[in-house]
């Protein structure tokens, strides 16, 4: 909160400086314009109304930073959307990894037909609040499993040379 205030403050000052620097600049202008052609500008002294108040600017703050609020709960909430589209996905992934199981089964069985698909089981799944939390844990999920893909293909390389040599 200190530090927002240093620099609101900040603002302010550098605010105040430009105002005075467009206020020496209007003035040489119209000094100028009148030398050229006397009567051309008015010298009148900057109005008050020039350089904002404090409490305009803490104002306008104050907009903004309810802006950002209500652009991050807009955040929160596709994060929380996109959480539930991740379950799904993350079921429809078990769901896939499942049937490729059963399709291979153990060697040396033989089956005729299709088994039918067995319900999935329900799972109590840990409740994740902060979204960002989920998607490490996605990410890191995702992670296991290409690493897991990763190894098993490479086995199957190592043991398809391996049988090629013999």
């Amino acid at each position: 909160m200190h530090e927002a205030i240093t620099d609101i403050r900040t603002a302010s000052e550098k605010a105040a400086r430009t105002a005075r620097l467009l206020t020496e600049a209007r003035a040489r202008f119209a000094a100028y314009s009148n030398r050229i052609a006397p009567g051309s500008a008015s010298d009148d002294e900057v109005q008050d109304t020039e350089m904002p108040s404090d409490e305009r600017l803490l104002d306008e703050a104050g907009r903004r930073g309810r802006k950002a609020d209500i652009i991050w709960r807009k955040q929160m909430q596709k994060a929380e959307d996109h959480e539930s589209t991740l379950k799904q996905v993350e079921d429809g992934g078990k769901a896939v990894l499942k049937y490729f199981r059963q399709q291979h089964g153990p060697s040396g069985t033989t089956s005729a037909g299709t088994a039918p698909p067995k319900p999935p089981q329900s799972q109590e799944r840990p409740q994740i609040d902060n979204p960002v939390t989920a998607a490490i844990m996605a990410t890191g999920a995702v992670a296991v499993a290409a690493k897991s893909v990763w190894n098993s293909v490479r086995k199957q390389r190592e043991k398809t040379r391996d049988d090629d040599q013999t």
